[in-house]
């Protein structure tokens, strides 16, 4: 019925997957979803597809002793939620979490928890139960290397307080000063 509309390979009429037809495949760089050869963009990320050998090349690192079987989740194990969002989010999570060898698992969560605006659909990533504590450790060390708190100084401003009584007030977020009259800092708008 939609048989040119498919992005992925079909297995044939025997069911059986030529084992070199994933060397023609092409992959996302950032999602990591696979398409055909006559594909040039993901239609995600809308990044440029690299062929599979060359996604091979690329994903390597340190995996901490991790390979491919650990990415296989079978029927019997034990899941864990790890993360719920957007699609996009979650693709990104599932990516992440592949370049270090953690098998997950992406589906619409259907629990009603947390339903995005608009009757957006929610979506969550599970992973082992084995594995649930070193994929924190990976979205951890994603968050701190994405949002820059390893580099950031909690210590400047803490000793900075306002005081209505004084007669010039600083103001503990950017460290302008101002009358305390304004109730609002004039640089960064914090308001007390």
């Amino acid at each position: 019925m939609f048989r040119g509309f498919s992005l992925f390979r079909s297995a044939g009429s025997g069911g059986r997957q030529d084992p070199g037809a994933a060397a023609d495949l092409k992959y996302c760089v950032q999602c990591g979803d696979e398409y055909r050869a006559e594909f040039s963009h993901c239609a995600v990320c809308d990044c440029e597809l690299v062929p599979g050998p060359r996604k091979k090349a690329e994903t390597s690192g340190d995996t901490g002793g991790r390979d491919e079987k650990d990415l296989h989740i079978s029927p019997t194990d034990e899941l864990l939620i790890m993360r719920r969002g957007s699609l996009a989010e979650m693709k990104n999570v599932q990516r992440l979490l592949k370049q270090k060898f953690v098998g997950s698992l992406l589906a619409e969560d259907l629990s009603g928890q947390g339903s995005g605006c608009c009757n957006s659909k929610i979506f969550k990533v599970s992973v082992k139960k084995a594995d649930a504590a070193y994929g924190q450790e990976i979205l951890a060390e994603d968050f701190k290397r994405t949002t820059a708190l390893d580099d950031h100084d909690f210590q400047h401003g803490t000793e900075v307080v306002f005081d209505q009584r004084s007669s010039l007030a600083r103001c503990p977020a950017c460290g302008c000063s101002f009358q305390p009259e304004d109730r609002a800092c004039p640089e960064c708008g914090l308001c007390f």
